[in-house]
């Protein structure tokens, strides 16, 4: 449930950042989201985490540096080049290399059969989703600051600040601590998902009957990687869990 929550408000934080693309910045975007992030954990918890040694709080600020600004700046940058569409076929590309750094660095994290062949079913009803026919067209590059402008600026920052940061980050963390890193990241194939459909929904953008194929192609390589079809006890995906 976790994962899901996490997936479901992450695959709607393209249409909020296509809004707030039309006023701010990709930087302002990212300092915004990730300081009212930082506020809202701060009033939750407000103490000091301690990562014992020098080791471990080189590893946190490298996952701060690479997870947080390097990831969600080249997001926003590339959204500012291309369709929504097309930077969501590159996010769901991401569990394969969660899959194959995990199994390299992490104990108990194996790579199975049944995790490349859902990797290759969701691969394809993501791109019946998000390759329906339209083509790949290059946008302005940016409009000029105006932080003050915009009657969507405030609503959208808070949902990615509140929700999509500061909500997400716990709620994932806590899927990755209880399903483990190869099964949490499989979710991330949910997210053409969930962006085409509320982008229809609220963006009143097609819907075709090859995206619904496509999502439906895309699920089912959640659940073949996730072990939810019916088969032998065990061969039930764990991913490194028996």
């Amino acid at each position: 449930m976790c994962a899901l929550v996490t997936i479901l408000i992450w695959g709607t934080t393209f249409i909020s950042t296509r809004v707030l693309l039309d006023t701010l910045t990709p930087l302002e975007i990212l300092f915004g989201r990730f300081l009212l992030g930082y506020l809202a954990l701060v009033m939750v918890r407000p103490r000091m985490l301690r990562p014992g040694g020098l080791r471990r709080e080189l590893l946190f600020a490298a996952a701060g540096l690479c997870g947080v600004t390097l990831y969600f700046l080249l997001e926003n940058l590339a959204l500012t080049h291309t369709l929504a569409s097309n930077v969501g076929v590159v996010v769901s590309v991401s569990p394969v290399f969660t899959a194959l750094l995990a199994h390299l660095f992490l104990d108990g994290e194996r790579l199975t059969a049944r995790f490349f062949a859902g990797f290759a079913a969701a691969m394809g009803g993501i791109c019946l989703v998000t390759f329906h026919g339209a083509d790949l067209r290059l946008e302005p590059l940016g409009d000029m600051l105006a932080l003050l402008a915009g009657p969507g600026v405030l609503p959208n920052l808070l949902y990615l600040g509140l929700g999509a940061s500061a909500l997400c980050f716990v709620t994932w963390n806590r899927a990755v601590s209880m399903l483990g890193a190869m099964r949490t990241s499989a979710y991330i194939y949910l997210v053409p998902f969930i962006t085409v459909l509320f982008s229809s929904l609220i963006l009143k953008e097609p819907f075709t009957p090859r995206m619904a194929g496509g999502m439906a192609l895309t699920l089912a390589g959640v659940l073949l990687s996730e072990g939810k079809f019916p088969g032998r006890r065990k061969e039930v995906a764990s991913f490194g869990r028996e």
